[in-house]
């Protein structure tokens, strides 16, 4: 049986980690032994098969060149110690960290590129360092076209695209009346720019007073938003409120689902809105996510980067017609079956066999 160990961050929240459990619920089904490394200690938030192993040797690590050391000693010594076969490092720092790890032993390395890798073109040396050991990768999954081509043909060679999984166990589209909400739910995270969806609300707002927007994460600009919120004067309709593992229950009624990022690989919050029939509006922004399963106006409403009138106007376009609703919601519930979670492990199965 091969032994294949997945290396990520935490198990909290996060699209990356939810990727993690729905692909390993998968495969540990199949003809695999399937590890979890986790580099950091974090409240896990998502269900993990009983069949997969996890492993959380966590450190308090040092700063710097030493810290990123013994990062990969750690990945190094669960490679050795569980004879693993494969190992699927998620981010590009696990993915580099996996190929120093591995010198020298029988052990095949996938990288999975989980965001916009020019976010690094700016970052000159970890850049570079991060083509010189992709190159050494012996596969990278990346989610979009767009992410594919940035990097040097070398790697674009050992290159496949795979999207992001729907697990499951999603619960079934809501085909009842909506609430007057608008919803999201993501990371609270500069890279998801939540200034100019609360922005686009509040214009929304001084037409549509019924509505209101609940917010659902956490993050570092958590306290940032809340008092952006109380400046707009908004704090009676606009709510922040945590994480949590129902949260497709709490907005499945929602009007609209909207993702305002600057930048995103392929957003899971957006797809899982889309697959319980909630029409979704979200930025067509690097690395080319949505394009990669919205046909605009069709299953779903793309508007530009740092737009909120355009965000505003494309919520007013769904509230005053129900029946172009009713057309996004229909349509976008069909990405259940294009991501369908055995079809793209098997995907993940043909990277991982090589």
């Amino acid at each position: 049986m091969k032994k294949v160990m997945f290396v990520c961050q935490s198990l909290g929240n996060g699209g990356a980690e939810r990727v993690v459990s729905v692909l390993t619920d998968e495969l540990s089904e199949a003809d695999y032994r399937v590890f979890i490394l986790t580099m950091t200690k974090e409240k896990q938030v998502y269900n993990i098969n009983e069949n997969v192993e996890i492993v959380a040797p966590h450190k308090n690590y040092n700063a710097g060149i030493l810290g990123k050391l013994q990062r990969v000693k750690i990945i190094r010594d669960e490679i050795i110690k569980h004879k693993i076969d494969v190992v699927v490092a998620f981010s590009h720092y696990n993915a580099m960290f996996s190929v120093i790890a591995s010198y020298g032993l029988p052990v095949r390395i996938i990288g999975s590129e989980r965001n916009d890798p020019a976010q690094l073109k700016n970052r000159k040396i970890l850049n570079s360092t991060r083509n010189i050991l992709y190159k050494k990768l012996d596969c990278l999954v990346c989610q979009t076209d767009e992410a594919k081509a940035y990097f040097p043909n070398k790697i674009q060679e050992k290159t496949t695209i795979i999207l992001n999984p729907i697990s499951a166990s999603i619960i079934d589209p809501y085909c009842g009346e909506k609430e007057k909400k608008i919803v999201t739910f993501c990371r609270l995270e500069p890279q998801k720019n939540l200034r100019m969806l609360i922005d686009a609300f509040e214009m929304l707002y001084e037409e549509y007073p019924d509505y209101e927007l609940n917010i659902y994460g956490e993050g570092s600009e958590r306290e940032n938003l809340l008092n952006y919120i109380v400046s707009k004067g908004l704090v009676n309709v606009i709510s922040i409120k945590p994480f949590c593992k129902d949260v497709h229950q709490k907005v499945m009624k929602a009007t609209i689902f909207a993702l305002p990022s600057n930048y995103e690989g392929l957003s899971n919050s957006m797809i899982e809105a889309m697959a319980l029939g909630i029409p979704t509006v979200v930025t067509d922004c690097p690395c080319g996510g949505a394009r990669m399963v919205i046909e605009n106006n069709k299953n779903g409403i793309m508007v530009a980067v740092d737009d909120p009138k355009a965000m505003y106007e494309a919520f007013k376009k769904i509230i005053v017609s129900p029946k172009f609703a009713k057309e996004l919601s229909n349509n976008g519930v069909k990405i259940r079956d294009k991501l369908n979670c055995k079809k793209i492990a098997k995907q993940w199965k043909k990277a991982i066999d090589g």
